[in-house]
């Protein structure tokens, strides 16, 4: 998967795109996430936060993930932003820029 990127342009289409869809997005990407290699637990999605289960043993133990498009989303770990795509059909996954793919269940 090509390295994602988000120009002001983007940000400025989401803008005006309406932000009436930004809870529907929102209210997919809720609840548990796991890794699809090997099924491991990442954590919880509430709200705009990822509570990281604590087998991960990250610091501080909820990061920020931020909707940049109705199907790109961002995190920040260590300083360093990672993008992700969205695919909110029968199974909603996040396909990170790290070659990572995160599972709902």
């Amino acid at each position: 998967m090509p390295f994602l990127q988000v120009s002001v342009d983007t940000v400025e289409f989401w803008e005006d795109y309406g932000q009436a869809e930004a809870p529907d997005v929102l209210a997919a990407l809720q609840g548990t996430w796991y890794t699809k290699d090997g099924g491991y637990r990442i954590g919880e999605l509430c709200g705009r936060s990822i509570l990281w289960d604590v087998s991960w043993n990250m610091r501080p133990p909820i990061s920020g993930l931020t909707l940049l498009t109705p199907s790109t989303v961002s995190l920040q770990l260590e300083n360093v932003t990672h993008f992700g795509t969205l695919q909110l059909e029968a199974q909603p996954t996040i396909f990170w820029d790290t070659q990572h793919i995160w599972l709902k269940k």
